[in-house]
């Protein structure tokens, strides 16, 4: 019985798994995705100091590096950010650049980014070159350290 849902069912969850690669308009999506951004940030603390205006466009802003953001990330302010600070997680890096740095992750865009890529990013990890190899029952490992967030959130998922 098992054997038989599995497979009346994979067709289904590959295709929804791959739907992305049918995507129309993702270039007019994303700009207005990013319009919508810099109109946001134009509002914050950080968006006044880069100079942001509600109609700036992307070529206008200025190119910054995590010096500029490390004071916003280390001691947060509501109104620093798009969103409120309690929808945000504190994530840290692993220091491969040299030392860890830490750096706020809205939580919306992580389950965003979760839930709408995390079964796209299988089965196109796990495609041998003529088709993917990935199935339901197939066992998962998750390679995240434990503590972080991050690594409860996709545990969640999985």
């Amino acid at each position: 019985m098992y054997r038989w849902g599995v497979k009346r069912i994979l067709p289904l969850v590959k295709r929804y798994a791959m739907r992305f690669l049918n995507e129309r308009n993702v270039e007019k999506k994303q700009e207005k995705l990013l319009r919508e951004k810099i109109k946001r940030s134009s509002s914050t603390t950080i968006g006044k100091k880069l100079g942001i205006r509600p109609d700036s466009s992307i070529e206008e802003l200025p190119l910054t590096s995590y010096g500029f953001y490390r004071d916003f990330f280390e001691n947060p302010h509501e109104g620093d950010f798009i969103y409120p600070l309690e929808d945000y997680v504190k994530v840290f890096t692993s220091g491969s650049m040299g030392r860890p740095k830490n750096f706020l992750v809205p939580k919306k865009g992580m389950y965003h980014n979760i839930t709408t890529t995390g079964l796209s990013y299988m089965f196109i990890c796990t495609h041998d070159g003529e088709k993917m190899t990935f199935e339901i029952g197939d066992t998962i490992y998750n390679n995240i350290p434990g503590g972080s967030y991050i690594s409860g959130v996709m545990a969640d998922m999985f």
